[in-house]
């Protein structure tokens, strides 16, 4: 039983679990997709074995492991000017029309931060609570989305791209389990095939 914050869920955690069963057929498998702050509460109440979210995570009552260090980036279409270069500098995304998280979503502080230092006043026209939103608006022309980027590689979405930012904006992503549930052996032997899958993701 495993609860997940949605892009991870539907991405790189989705393919993992997928070739985990393949390889087991008598293994069953719970998969809730949620956001990060209900990930933390499965976890707390005994509802799922183990959460996957991003930071922070503050609770006595779970123990944290870092799995990997999620980015934001800069999500448009292929022919979009930006997605000619290896990596998008923060500063020089002021023309641009920008897609990004509501005010209330975990990751906007850490684009608003961004964004005020490279000291640009961003022309935000979309507002999303999910990534996958963020990410369709960009690939159909509506700017460039400041989202978390990973879904772009696990769909495959033709004429999307995906750009690190300059300076990074990273965000831990984390093991969350409970401190005193037992941990089973299917589970230890998931999250070591987790962390292959991550380990071959390539990185954004």
């Amino acid at each position: 039983s495993i609860a997940a914050a949605f892009p991870i869920a539907n991405g790189y955690l989705a393919k993992a679990v997928a070739t985990f069963i393949a390889e087991r057929p008598n293994v069953r498998v719970a998969l809730q997709s949620v956001t990060s702050p209900q990930v933390l509460d499965r976890v707390v109440n005994r509802e799922v074995e183990l959460g996957i979210a991003y930071e922070p995570v503050v609770s006595s009552e779970v123990e944290t492991k870092v799995l990997m260090r999620a980015g934001i980036a800069c999500v448009m279409a292929a022919d979009h000017p930006p997605a000619r270069r290896k990596e998008v500098a923060v500063r020089d995304l002021e023309p641009y029309s920008i897609i990004t998280y509501l005010p209330q979503a975990l990751f906007r502080r850490y684009v608003d931060r961004a964004l005020s230092a490279a000291g640009i006043v961003p022309n935000i026209t979309a507002q999303v609570s999910l990534s996958l939103t963020g990410i369709m608006l960009a690939r159909y022309g509506a700017g460039v989305a400041l989202v978390e980027p990973f879904l772009v590689a696990s769909m495959g979405l033709p004429g999307t791209v995906a750009r690190p930012l300059k300076p990074r904006i990273d965000v831990k992503t984390l093991l969350i389990r409970h401190r005193t549930t037992p941990h089973s052996k299917v589970m230890n032997e998931f999250i070591g095939h987790l962390g292959r899958i991550v380990a071959a993701e390539p990185s954004q």
